[in-house]
């Protein structure tokens, strides 16, 4: 579970960056080496199933 070392170090001010995916460099979102990229979705298929309306 990372919830417990997520909390501990955020009670110790300190950075947790074990399973960081992305890093957000001022203008943007920039994934770590290693993280596979994601697929892309039909977005009317996405709406259909979506439960939010």
């Amino acid at each position: 579970m990372d919830a417990s070392p997520f909390v501990d170090s955020l009670l110790a001010n300190e950075d947790y960056t074990e399973k960081v995916s992305h890093s957000f460099l001022g203008d943007g979102f920039v994934r770590a080496e290693g993280v596979v990229a994601g697929v892309t979705k039909d977005k009317e298929k996405v709406i259909r199933v979506s439960k939010i309306k």
